[in-house]
């Protein structure tokens, strides 16, 4: 069967791409298509294989949403939706406690110069490298979400994280800034309070 450009050929290829996404397996069906003659374009394929994966992620399908994903970053590593491909891929990685690669996804999207993606992708890069123990990077992207907070959540986040990490590192007279910056921020939480108290009070027993 060759597939032509009448209304009702054009209805039965479409049909067809449903059907092969839905079983995860659009290159499958690009190939058939080339058999029969039939080619799409890049930006095609680019957004259909894009839209799959992100069906996967809507549906909260993290495992299916991360292998499409990554089947677009493969096919499209230039495509146009790298940038939300990368953060959609790294936030199921995350939930899969895939944290190499969550992270990798997370350093792209931040880096990216797209504010809706920057904000939350440097709030979760700053915290896989705090549960790697990775303070130094940590307190760098904690330090770098300040600047870009704009929800008090994730200013308390950075300002906690900041003095944690300081205080892993050794740091004193930061950990000490920190800790008193944390204090007058005036949505600090009560085990905000008591936790930057606690590094104070150390400090200071240090220093006899």
């Amino acid at each position: 069967e060759q597939f032509g450009s009448y209304p009702e050929a054009n209805e039965a290829t479409k049909a067809l791409e449903e059907i092969y996404s839905a079983k995860g397996d659009l290159d499958g069906f690009y190939a058939y298509m080339q058999q029969k003659g039939k080619g799409f374009k890049e930006s095609h394929r680019d957004s259909t294989t894009y839209d799959a994966a992100l069906d996967r992620y809507n549906d909260e399908k993290c495992n299916a949403a991360s292998i499409e994903f990554a089947k677009y970053l493969k096919n499209f590593p230039k495509g146009i939706f790298v940038v939300e491909a990368n953060y959609y891929k790294a936030t199921c990685d995350y939930k899969l406690q895939n944290l190499d690669e969550s992270l990798e996804g997370f350093l792209v999207a931040l880096n990216s110069k797209r504010p809706e993606f920057v904000e939350p992708s440097t709030r979760a890069a700053a915290t896989i490298y705090y549960l790697k123990k990775k303070y130094a990077d940590a307190l760098a992207l904690y330090e770098k979400l300040e600047g870009l907070a704009s929800q008090n959540d994730n200013l308390l986040v950075s300002l906690l994280g900041q003095m944690r990490c300081s205080y892993y590192l050794n740091e004193d007279a930061k950990t000490i800034a920190n800790s008193k910056k944390l204090l007058a921020y005036e949505k600090v939480t009560r085990e905000g309070i008591i936790e930057a108290n606690l590094y104070l009070a150390r400090l200071f027993v240090k220093k006899e």
